[in-house]
């Protein structure tokens, strides 16, 4: 499986101790790269930000979604945000457990999250996580 890329971060504030302690933190969590610090006025912050959302936006819209799944593929993904196994899943919808493996492989491959619980994630962020039981 790919390696997922690392969030990058850009940090901008005002006070420099603030700044070293976040950049601190953040250099210490496994999949963030902290890719710049700046101090810069409001206008000026401002218009990055803006320039940083428009890029943020634009890779967003190139990213795989959703629709780029199956139905079964949604129902796992549904299943998998829920904290359901493998064989909970199997069972809930009727298939083999290697099935779910199957479907679990073809969704990483599809959204690129990484892992089970990162995929989870992005169903949350989705709304797919319905209720559960």
């Amino acid at each position: 499986m790919n390696n997922p890329t690392p969030l990058r971060v850009l940090l901008v504030d005002d006070h420099a101790l603030f700044r070293k302690g976040i950049v601190s933190l953040l250099g210490r969590g496994p999949g963030l790269s902290v890719v710049g610090e700046a101090s810069l006025s409001g206008i000026m912050a401002a218009k990055l930000m803006e320039e940083f959302t428009r890029q943020a936006n634009q890779r967003d819209a190139a990213a795989p979604r959703q629709k780029d799944l199956s139905a079964r593929e949604q129902e796992v993904l549904t299943l998998v945000a829920q904290g359901k196994s493998n064989k909970e899943i199997a069972a809930a919808i009727a298939i083999a457990e290697n099935r779910v493996k199957n479907h679990l492989k073809s969704i990483l491959e599809k959204l690129h999250p990484g892992n089970r619980v990162q995929a989870a994630t992005y169903a949350f962020r989705q709304g797919l996580a319905g209720q559960g039981e």
